[in-house]
């Protein structure tokens, strides 16, 4: 499928608009934050404290002194944490978008929902791909940017020795798992795969029958036609003179209701967590 036979109008694509509109809010909201924490200085003290709070971090070039690290990392603000997190809400919300784009584009020609498994194999190999050079350069770029921001001691041995562990790690590793995925879909055979996509697709969304269809299950419950246990609200019994909240329990129904509460063993520590949570 192109880009220009996507129709973003379409009811059955009502899930799709959703995950990318989704997916651009939560890039936009990642996006304000980092633009935040860019107004926030780097750190609580002026720069010649700064530059002597790091020389004293190697005092002598050589060795650390982990006390007076502490107090360098102390001086740190909430800068980067807010860029950090905004910059990686930006790409949750674009990999969101982008992987949503990705499986409509893959995805069969027809009229079916979109979130299914791809129709090749080699679409598998090459998100396969495209997330293991992601994982990769994101680590490479995680490590440069922190010994730009000092956040290693001076005279801390160099980050090229993890990145070329990290470098030789990925080069062993991907054809291992190329070969791996390759024999793991020569084991599931086309109507195996199509079964599975079936199943991806009737997990989301739910559909106008889903209300309907736990629906139905109560009422064969509750009809005795089924002994299913089926996750309901239950409200306290106040004849007891217990004063506790409303809770979503596994229950067993009948006619005149519900026969059973059915809680699970718990420790006694949670236990008491729960019975905590359900005091007003």
């Amino acid at each position: 499928m192109a880009l220009s036979e996507l129709r973003w109008d379409a009811p059955a694509d009502r899930s799709f608009r959703c995950v990318t509109i989704g997916g651009a809010v939560l890039a936009m909201l990642g996006a304000a934050a980092a633009k935040y924490g860019k107004s926030i200085p780097v750190f609580a003290a002026d720069r010649a404290t700064v530059e002597q709070a790091v020389l004293a971090w190697c005092p002598d070039g050589v060795t650390i002194d982990r006390a007076a690290g502490e107090r360098y990392l102390g001086l740190f603000t909430n800068h980067y944490v807010w860029v950090d997190s905004g910059v990686g809400t930006i790409l949750i919300g674009s990999s969101v978008a982008l992987g949503a784009l990705l499986l409509k584009l893959t995805g069969s020609g027809d009229e079916g929902p979109w979130l299914r498994t791809p129709r090749h194999r080699w679409h598998f190999l090459v998100l396969g791909l495209a997330v293991i050079a992601w994982t990769w350069w994101m680590t490479m770029f995680s490590l440069q940017i922190d010994l730009r921001r000092r956040v290693f001691p001076i005279c801390a041995d160099s980050i090229v020795i993890p990145m070329f562990e990290l470098t030789v790690l990925t080069l062993i590793l991907t054809p291992v798992l190329i070969v791996a995925g390759f024999a793991l879909t020569r084991l599931v055979d086309e109507p195996a795969r199509r079964r599975l996509g079936a199943r991806v697709t009737a997990l989301w969304p739910p559909g106008p029958y889903a209300l309907a269809a736990a629906a139905a299950t109560v009422i064969e419950a509750m009809a005795g036609r089924s002994r299913r246990a089926v996750s309901c609200f239950v409200a306290p019994d106040l004849s007891t003179g217990s004063h506790t909240r409303t809770g979503a329990m596994p229950v067993r129904l009948g006619s005149a209701g519900i026969v059973d509460v059915m809680l699970p063993t718990l420790s006694a520590v949670e236990q008491v967590a729960l019975d905590n949570a359900m005091q007003i």
